[in-house]
């Protein structure tokens, strides 16, 4: 099982691919195939499909073509593109006559789609800050106690709600 094909197109480093599967405790299973992919930042999901729902996967899913994990294109002329040990367009009657039910589904990171999201820490920091200038400035000890408590735990649980996110 070579799958150089399939790490190129995903993106992921072949030989640390192959080492992270085969070290793998339960090696050569579908388990240890997404295990390894997540360890690499793919993320995915494997389901046992019956294949006449095959019709809603998306474009680009991963299954056992040929006794091979695949990664599985589906062409706009009904055929297929399949990487695994090599890259091979196939008719879709016998894609999926020499496929099984497996299906990986899977998400390739986009770092741009990252990028392009608004962060609104520096936001809520700063009107934090304009709360605590406003207490020393006008209110008594007693109220920038409060504030200052009340700050710090909205700042805790947005650090925590974070991380968990």
């Amino acid at each position: 099982m070579i799958l150089s094909k399939l790490t190129d197109y995903l993106k992921i480093d072949h030989s640390e691919f192959l080492f992270q599967f085969q070290s793998h405790p339960d090696y050569p299973s579908a388990l240890a195939f997404s295990d390894t992919l997540d360890f690499l930042g793919v993320k995915n999901d494997a389901y046992n499909l019956e294949k006449e729902f095959w019709e809603d996967l998306p474009e680009e899913f991963i299954t056992i073509y040929n006794q091979n994990f695949a990664l599985a294109t589906r062409n706009k002329s009904d055929d297929y593109t399949v990487f695994s040990d090599k890259e091979e367009k196939i008719p879709k009657a016998e894609f999926l006559e020499n496929t099984q039910n497996f299906v990986l589904l899977f998400e390739k990171e986009n770092p741009a789609k990252e990028k392009s999201k608004l962060n609104f820490s520096y936001f809520v920091y700063a009107v934090f800050g304009v709360i605590l200038l406003y207490s020393f400035i006008l209110l008594n000890w007693q109220s920038i106690i409060y504030n200052s408590l009340s700050i710090l735990g909205v700042y805790v649980s947005l650090e925590i709600f974070r991380l968990h996110l």
